[in-house]
Parts: structure tokens; sequence; C-alpha cells
């Protein structure tokens, strides 16, 4: 598994535990990690799709 595909793989998990939570503060604590687990994924195809321009593939 890619480093993108384990991030979206946790923003996911993450989401359905927010969908989940009955408490407030563990929802916003999981909408958090899907947030930050969702930079993280986006950064890295980013960087991903910069090295396929770099290689011209």
């Amino acid at each position: 598994m890619s480093s993108l595909a384990f991030y979206r793989a946790q923003a996911d998990l993450q989401m359905i535990a927010a969908d989940a939570a009955s408490l407030p503060q563990v929802r916003d604590r999981c909408l958090r990690a899907v947030s930050a687990w969702t930079q993280l994924a986006d950064r890295t195809q980013k960087i991903e799709y910069a090295r396929k321009e770099k290689l011209g593939t």
C-alpha cells in the first residue's frame, strides 16, 4: 500500500469514527484527524505528481 493510499484510508476510518461518535469532543477530535490525514494525502499527491512531471512520465 502506498503512502497516499494509507493516508486516504486513515482519513476514511476517522470519518467513520466521527460519524459513530456520541460525544461532541470525540467527534471533533476525529474530524481534526480527518483534516490532518487529508492534508498529508494531498501533499503526498502533489509531490508524486511533481516527480512524474519532472521525469516526464
